[in-house]
């Protein structure tokens, strides 16, 4: 596609927020592993990439389920397929949201021939032996597993002023809609469950991935969305969009915290400036949420 800007994250380094503007689009993404991989110098098991044009922005976010072999690994390849997949979709004027459901369960377990192969061929280091290589081997039998949330974001032509949605998810990482400073986080239905996932040996784990469409014409519009890996819990208690240095500050948070989990922040907006601006409600609303805690607690 002419005037593409593709991004895969490198899965060894942290990424501070960064903010940019392609297009109708407007884009804010971070980055960062855990504090016991940044130590120790290891991969972090979530997966950032995304393809955006001037009309279109497709996306994948994906989490590796740690107690499996490689996560990382099956994060990084179902990434890249999932955007493969959703390029792929016909344009037209709308999806039918079952029609698409059965189709990426079909292409996840179609997936299955390839991923084994992937994870077959992953190199144990040569270091490794023992009791620790044979209960690595063992893993590596039950395959590779992660959680993901992908979409794309499509104008049809420059006669409609908004553009029609697709997104998938199957697994504990979040998706929030957003109507200017509103959350229509309800408009999903569907819930993000942790015992969801994908395998490389079995596809999709804990039922079919979820679907959600919305047509460029609809009433009930967003202009926003946000997706974020369970590193960035906190998020869950925002009922605002959340403002550039508290994001900066949570990440910060997390990042100094021993029992840390890596982390991933995308939000994409369109028709609109105010995702990369700074809203004003959110710090406080979680700060208010925790000390209701507390005392609930007390």
């Amino acid at each position: 596609m002419k005037n593409r800007e593709e991004f895969q994250v490198n899965q060894s380094q942290e990424l501070p927020l960064q903010m940019k503007k392609k297009g109708r689009f407007q884009y804010r993404y971070a980055y960062a592993r855990s504090a016991e991989s940044q130590l120790e110098n290891e991969i972090s098991q979530d997966y950032l990439i995304y393809r955006c044009s001037e009309d279109q922005f497709v996306f994948a976010v994906c989490d590796g389920v740690g107690l499996s072999f490689h996560g990382d690994v099956a994060a990084a390849f179902l990434g890249e397929k999932l955007c493969e997949w959703l390029e792929k979709q016909a344009n037209q004027d709308g999806w039918n949201e079952l029609e698409l459901q059965s189709a990426l369960s079909t292409f996840l377990s179609d997936l299955i021939p390839e991923a084994t192969n992937e994870v077959e061929n992953i190199p144990l280091d040569s270091s490794i032996g023992g009791f620790h290589k044979e209960v690595l081997e063992e893993k590596r039998t039950r395959g590779s597993e992660a959680t993901f949330v992908c979409g794309r974001i499509d104008f049809l032509n420059v006669q409609h002023s908004q553009p029609k949605i697709l997104l998938a998810w199957q697994g504990d990482s979040k998706v929030k809609l957003w109507r200017g400073n509103q959350e229509r986080s309800q408009l999903l239905k569907a819930p993000f469950l942790t015992n969801q996932r994908w395998s490389t040996k079995r596809g999709p784990v804990g039922g079919e991935p979820h679907v959600f469409t919305m047509d460029a014409l609809e009433k009930n519009r967003i202009d926003r969305l946000t997706v974020y890996t369970d590193g960035l819990s906190e998020l869950d208690h925002f009922t605002y969009p959340i403002k550039n240095e508290e994001l900066k500050n949570i990440i910060q948070q997390a990042n100094s915290k021993a029992e840390s989990d890596d982390l991933t922040f995308l939000e994409i907006g369109w028709n609109n400036g105010p995702v990369l601006e700074e809203q004003n409600h959110s710090l406080k609303l979680l700060f208010q949420h925790k000390l209701t805690k507390e005392d609930d607690s007390v």
